[in-house]
């Protein structure tokens, strides 16, 4: 009985290819939307919760609450040097290095740009470098604390400029001439890749800046727990500043949390306006379900008269809106994930090289699921409408 079922929707869809297809036109757009925005959304955040491993979970980061809403070094700065000290004094940290971000203007063979230059802590470059999991693909890193030296981000050397930077290099800094010493390789990330680093004592002297710092990174001793020593950060910091509470203390997971939490709130939002193309498409198989019951009043009629149960009737129309609906969501989730396969080549073509997009086969799967879901439920009332038609009235309406 079910292979008959098959045979006689499959007939009546190949009779209307065009209209089947129009039919699914919304399905398949808004399954593909969803699916592309999924697969990227997933790519985007296993690449960055990658790099939080590489971070590693023993880190706290301290930052100006300006940092939130602003670029880091655009906002008011509120961390000082004397904050440093007192980080440092909590028995679970390991190190405290501060960092400096000021937008400067940087020249390389008489070409000009504007951008962030950060300074870090002599003593610690080292290790800092080794513990962000970073290495060059030239060079090595800073040789002493006084000397005119910078190590560039590989978009820095390779893409910024019309030539391409090498060791012993000359940049002028604020046309404070530094010489190259060290090029990283390549992260992924375009900002990790756009990076300046000169020492912090060299930043402060060009910009006059002896005081402030943008953000604090701490490591932790091993076996410490972040959360704890989060809490100790603060209320040190709190008592230090006079209670002054114009900064964050974040645990690497924290950090992450608010990350998933945005990556959340706007995969939520795409989905929604995704969504509208599946009610359309919903809307398209309801007014094609009951055409195509209008046409065929008169083999509804047949069917009863030689037997065929309300039921049977009814489970012919589902059949067919269940099928347009699985047709919808193979190509929708194949034209979704080629869609993000486009963009990831697109992120790949401008540098963001870490985003990968996947696709589970759980989510493959529910995105045709759905389809037929949503397949279904929209040629319900057609399907129930044509089960109660009255035999003789059918075969004499045809």
């Amino acid at each position: 009985m079910i292979p008959d079922y098959f045979r006689l929707v499959l007939n009546q869809l190949r009779r209307r290819t065009l209209r089947a297809s129009l039919t699914v036109l919304g399905i398949i757009i808004g399954i593909a939307a969803i699916i592309a925005l999924l697969s990227i959304s997933q790519g985007l955040k296993s690449s960055i919760e990658e790099q939080f491993q590489t971070f590693g979970v023993d880190r706290i980061i301290v930052s100006p609450k300006a940092s939130q809403t602003s670029a880091p070094g655009t906002g008011a700065t509120t961390l000082t040097t004397d904050d440093i000290t007192t980080v440092e004094k909590v028995p679970d940290v390991s190190y405290a290095a501060a960092f400096l971000l000021e937008i400067l203007r940087v020249e390389y063979s008489r070409q000009k740009i504007s951008t962030y230059v950060t300074g870090l802590p002599f003593d610690l470059h080292k290790q800092l470098i080794k513990d962000y999991g970073l290495k060059f693909s030239e060079g090595n890193y800073l040789s002493s604390l006084s000397s005119r030296e910078v190590i560039v981000g590989h978009r820095i050397a390779t893409d910024t400029f019309d030539k391409s930077l090498h060791i012993n290099n000359q940049l002028l800094i604020n046309d404070v001439p530094f010489r190259v010493v060290g090029i990283l390789e390549s992260i992924g990330n375009p900002e990790d890749d756009s990076v300046i680093w000169i020492s912090m004592d060299n930043l402060q002297e060009i910009t006059g800046n002896k005081k402030s710092v943008s953000m604090i990174d701490v490591k932790l001793n091993k076996g410490s727990d972040p959360i704890q020593a989060a809490e100790k950060i603060k209320r040190r910091l709190q008592q230090a500043r006079e209670d002054d509470e114009s900064f964050d203390v974040l645990t690497a997971d924290q950090l992450l949390s608010q990350f998933n939490l945005v990556l959340g709130i706007v995969q939520a939002v795409l989905i929604g306006i995704a969504f509208i193309s599946l009610v359309v498409g919903a809307v398209g198989i309801t007014t094609s379900m009951y055409a195509a019951v209008t046409e065929r009043i008169a083999e509804i009629g047949i069917m009863k008269a030689i037997g065929a149960t309300n039921n049977q009737v009814m489970s012919v129309f589902l059949l067919e809106a269940g099928l347009l609906g699985v047709f919808g969501g193979v190509v929708g989730v194949l034209l979704g994930f080629l869609a993000g396969k486009g963009v990831e080549t697109i992120a790949h073509q401008a540098g963001f090289t870490i985003l990968t997009v996947s696709l589970s086969p759980g989510t493959a799967i529910g995105g045709v699921a759905f389809a037929a879901l949503v397949a279904l439920s929209s040629g319900l009332v057609p399907a129930y409408q044509a089960s109660r038609l009255n035999p003789v009235d059918a075969m004499r309406f045809g």
